[in-house]
């Protein structure tokens, strides 16, 4: 499927509307284009977001805070900014014909967030997710991660996402040992729990994945929906040859 930029897909967007909501887009544009001071541009922007907010066009709206937060240059605004486009993934009628750009869009905010406070962990984790998922060069977020653990290796979040990348990549000794840095400050972490079923199915320990699928059901905390789940792996894995 062949991408699209998000200022193609706003001319689309706008030649399809209605001659009153189109000439209301366009008096937005002139505010903006008019404006004679950065707090009239931010006014101006605010205005074309709730405008297609109210038009059922998120991914468009998500595109001016993006044109907004490069007025307001603040750590924050960046990562609000790329929660937005990530957001737009989790959306039922999502066009995929802008999966590239919207992919572009939450690294770029991401990375403009850290370059401003690069001690923001939180927009860190989101880069190296989003390097790490949704771009060609997952090693960039795999070096923010190490980064975060070898200042603190201890971080769960940093320790349980480069295990996630691990299992993707077949890395499952280094996967194990993230997992069990994580489940010795936290023995109870559910997705640390899962993980290491999942890494010992791929490497042929069906009796540690076993163990740990039994203590998983016997945990009060597991939704039933998952341990329904897991009882159906157990009773195929006692099937198989």
């Amino acid at each position: 499927m062949k991408g699209i930029t998000f200022d193609q897909w706003n001319h689309l967007v706008v030649d399809s509307m209605t001659e009153l909501d189109q000439k209301q887009f366009q008096n937005l544009t002139k505010s903006i284009e008019h404006a004679t001071d950065s707090l009239a541009k931010i006014k101006g922007y605010t205005g074309m977001i709730d405008f297609f907010k109210q038009k059922n066009h998120p991914e468009i709206a998500a595109y001016y805070v993006f044109e907004k937060a490069n007025i307001i240059k603040n750590p924050n605004s960046w990562e609000i900014c790329g929660d937005n486009f990530l957001g737009l993934y989790t959306m039922p009628n999502f066009n995929q014909k802008l999966a590239e750009a919207v992919s572009k869009k939450a690294i770029e905010s991401f990375e403009h967030s850290i370059s401003l406070d690069s001690s923001l962990k939180t927009a860190k984790m989101k880069l190296a997710q989003c390097y790490i998922e949704l771009s060609k060069s997952p090693m960039q977020g795999v070096q923010l991660l190490l980064g975060i653990v070898k200042k603190n290796p201890k971080d769960i979040d940093a320790n349980l996402l480069l295990a996630r990348f691990g299992l993707v990549s077949g890395q499952y000794d280094k996967v194990m040992t993230r997992i069990e840095n994580v489940l010795s400050i936290e023995p109870n972490n559910i997705d640390a729990h899962l993980m290491k079923v999942d890494a010992a199915m791929q490497m042929g320990k069906k009796e540690l994945a076993a163990t740990e699928m039994n203590q998983l059901i016997s945990n009060p905390k597991i939704p039933k929906e998952l341990k329904s789940q897991l009882k159906g792996a157990l009773e195929e894995m006692k099937h198989q040859h």
